[in-house]
């Protein structure tokens, strides 16, 4: 805006200062800034605010930046940023999507100190919690599995799916094996709901996403909710809640994967569908909010829609390029971003993108990704075997143990932020490439540290015979 003041007066004082009908408000509450349009006659009624009344309301707010428009000399947080500017076509290999959580769970840290990602894999876990809090292990363990993966324990984890990418991508293929358990080994019909609203830039991430959590709170309750029930022989659902960030603004939706006893399909999908639509609509008229006939709910009932679904719990669901790559992978379109795309995008300087993290971040703190219906859960384990439920919960079975880290020698690998290349040797799981690999940490000459760790690389390719990505 060209001029602006602040002024602290009743609003009708504020009002004889614009000769416009309409009038741009900034509303300041803490950090947030919120932007409203409103009539000289509505402001009126809005009592003693500390407001900022733009003199140039139709200018428009620049555009946020991504990574393709972020200049390189904007990137305040040098190599992690330059992970997190890699291009979309080079993340493609599993290795490639690991390298992207940890460097994107290093800018994730930086901007939320005070949250648990800021010591997610990085500080060491109490040995036991309860008794003593301070009394944490000395050592990180390190595991592979033999499929080029591996771990460490020993660590905290936040286990944030909203904060945290590495998080995200183990909880949510947890998640995704046992909803692909439900849908594969189930004897009902499986229907995919997806529940939209209208958005503006205006309307704020935290009223949006708890009106449609109410919305849909108020669509399954009362008589319409048991009537259709009962007419449609309904089993139970799965809730899902997602947010992506466009040019309207933030656009909070709900996924919900239903399961009914009779055959759904033909004119009964789309009588189904028009009830839905209707109860929907009304909901949301309720809690102020609204939606189009078209789009308020969207029904795909195919086997391989509901494959789609299932899918996008996986691993590829948290790659940060996009958030699916592949048959099922789903990803933002439309010029949509997904919040790990907008903590990217924080991490290259885009001060507009930093911002709408911090207030993602405070808004879905606490609020639960995934919903099951009271009793789904234990249809669950009727249908599948015991060992199946056992191999979804504990997989240590499969990883073998290859060596432990010093705490010295874990302190100079988080400050030189090299935990993805320690995972990226431990996947081969030989046991003397790794203590080479801490050799090379303790080397004081810096420079002289990535030509080892190229030549230790080349090493390890030629030995085990598969292309290794660059240490």
């Amino acid at each position: 805006m060209k001029h602006a003041f602040q002024v602290c007066a009743e609003i009708t004082n504020c009002c004889r200062l614009r000769k416009a009908e309409w009038c741009t408000l900034r509303l300041r509450y803490s950090t947030r800034t919120y932007v409203l349009s409103l009539r000289d006659a509505d402001l009126r009624e809005l009592g003693t605010l500390n407001i900022m009344i733009a003199e140039n309301p139709t200018k428009r707010k620049p555009k946020p930046q991504t990574l393709e428009d972020t200049p390189a000399q904007r990137r305040p947080l040098g190599s992690i940023a330059n992970i997190a500017s890699l291009p979309l076509k080079r993340l493609q290999s599993d290795s490639d999507r690991k390298q992207w959580r940890f460097a994107l769970q290093d800018i994730a840290a930086s901007l939320l100190p005070d949250e648990r990602v800021a010591t997610c894999c990085r500080h060491f876990a109490a040995v036991n919690p309860q008794l003593d809090p301070h009394f944490t292990y000395q050592q990180v363990d390190v595991y592979h599995d033999g499929n080029g993966d591996a771990r460490f324990d020993n660590l905290q984890t936040c286990g944030s799916v909203w904060h945290c990418p590495v998080c995200a991508a183990r909880i949510t293929e947890q998640r995704r094996k046992e909803l692909s358990l439900l849908i594969h080994q189930s004897k009902y019909k499986a229907i995919l709901a997806t529940y939209t609203i209208r958005h503006t830039e205006s309307m704020s991430l935290y009223i949006s996403v708890s009106r449609v959590k109410e919305a849909f709170r108020k669509l399954k309750s009362g008589r319409w909710w048991q009537d259709f029930k009962e007419c449609y022989s309904w089993i139970g659902d799965v809730t899902s809640a997602e947010v992506t960030h466009g040019g309207n603004g933030w656009h909070p939706h709900l996924h919900v994967l239903m399961l009914f006893d009779r055959n759904v399909t033909g004119y009964v999908i789309t009588k189904m569908q028009s009830e839905l639509r209707d109860r929907w609509l009304s909901c949301l008229e309720r809690v102020g909010l609204d939606a189009s006939w078209e789009r308020g709910v969207d029904l795909r009932h195919t086997d391989e829609k509901v494959r789609e679904y299932v899918a996008k719990y996986g691993d590829d669901e948290w790659t940060i390029e996009h958030e699916l790559t592949k048959s099922g992978s789903k990803i933002a379109n439309k010029g949509s971003r997904t919040p790990f795309q907008i903590l990217a995008d924080a991490g290259n300087g885009c001060e507009v993108s930093k911002e709408l993290f911090l207030e993602y971040a405070q808004t879905m703190k606490g609020r639960n990704q995934l919903v099951w219906s009271r009793g789904l859960k234990d249809h669950l384990k009727d249908i599948a075997d015991e060992s199946e439920l056992i191999e979804i919960e504990e997989e240590d079975s499969e990883w073998e143990y290859i060596g432990s880290v010093s705490k010295a020698d874990w302190k100079l690998i988080v400050l030189q932020g090299r935990r993805y290349e320690l995972w990226k040797v431990a996947t081969y799981g030989d046991v003397q490439a790794l203590q080479e690999f801490l050799w090379i940490i303790r080397n004081p000459r810096g420079l002289h540290r990535q030509q080892l760790f190229h030549e230790l690389q080349n090493h390890l390719a030629d030995k085990h015979g598969r292309n290794a990505a660059s240490v």
